[in-house]
């Protein structure tokens, strides 16, 4: 049974979506930023995908490789994803210096109150590793399988770290990007995908929540050391996936004799990044702009 959406199908989906992130995700996660991430990830990523996957008629089970790859996998998976957020978290402190600006936030943009707190927390490492898992690792890098897992990993990767419209933090998110990829396709479980994201995000999320209530708190979490440590972990949780794991059965490589029409929404896509880059470098070196209408 064909599992393998169509590049031009998956790349439009892209840019649509991506489309609504950012002009209409972004108005409603100003009105309250968890719930305006929850409706984001179910309204824009989960729901999209899963409606394509109907209207094209594709196994949805077997397309998002629903299948649970074991107990064991699924604690190797949490233990990598850790350690590529204690690197990758080191990896942007560094790099954003030389940005040369700090990225603000309005104010009473995060919670202050414990249920507050939770509801982000639960958006971040809840609805974040289903919606975007599904959306990416399950019919985004489906697609561009028809080239073979290592355009599929290295394309959806990419796709997935410009989607977040980041600038300054663009960089740090490839390595766990990757990381995904890698491991969905090995363990051919989206299940595994969702158990190093979740751990991913649960770590972001309590690190910008102590961040946020205590700016002048110092954590030795983010340091060399501890990035070193978590290349170690990471690196050696992939090597026990890849001795647990056989590679799934290769796909039959099937070209595409309209790959310019199919990567055309990509152009598109490309317009709204840069938009947003640009809208966080005027107001990461403006930041009394955020100011604007608060009084």
């Amino acid at each position: 049974m064909q599992t393998y959406p169509r590049l031009w199908h998956v790349n439009l989906l892209y840019a649509v979506t991506l489309i609504l992130v950012v002009f209409v995700g972004g108005v409603i996660q100003l009105a309250n930023l968890p719930l305006g991430l929850i409706a984001v990830e179910i309204l824009f990523l989960l729901v999209p995908a899963l409606l394509y996957l109907r209207v094209a008629r594709l196994p949805i089970r077997e397309t998002l490789r629903l299948r649970w790859p074991g107990w064991p996998t699924i604690l190797l998976c949490l233990a990598g994803g850790a350690g590529v957020w204690f690197l990758a978290s080191w990896l942007e402190a560094v790099i954003s210096p030389l940005y040369g600006y700090t990225i603000g936030s309005i104010p009473d943009f995060f919670p202050r109150t414990i249920g507050g707190t939770l509801l982000l927390a639960a958006a971040l490492a809840l609805s974040a590793p289903i919606g975007e898992e599904v959306f990416f690792r399950g019919v985004l890098m489906r697609g561009y399988e028809r080239f073979g897992p290592a355009v599929a990993i290295v394309a959806s990767s990419l796709l997935f770290a410009f989607y977040h419209v980041r600038f300054q933090g663009l960089l740090p998110l490839i390595p766990i990007a990757f990381v995904l990829g890698y491991v969905v396709w090995r363990t051919d479980s989206l299940y595994a995908g969702m158990a190093v994201h979740f751990v991913n995000n649960l770590l972001a999320a309590g690190y910008l929540v102590l961040a946020t209530r205590q700016p002048d708190l110092s954590l030795p979490i983010i340091s060399a050391p501890a990035a070193l440590a978590g290349l170690v972990v990471a690196a050696a949780c992939l090597w026990a996936l890849q001795r647990l794991h056989r590679p799934p059965a290769p796909a039959a490589r099937v070209g595409d004799t309209r790959l310019i029409l199919a990567l055309l929404p990509l152009l598109l896509a490309g317009l709204v990044y840069v938009f947003g880059a640009v809208n966080e470098v005027i107001l990461g070196r403006f930041p009394q702009l955020l100011a604007f209408g608060q009084e």
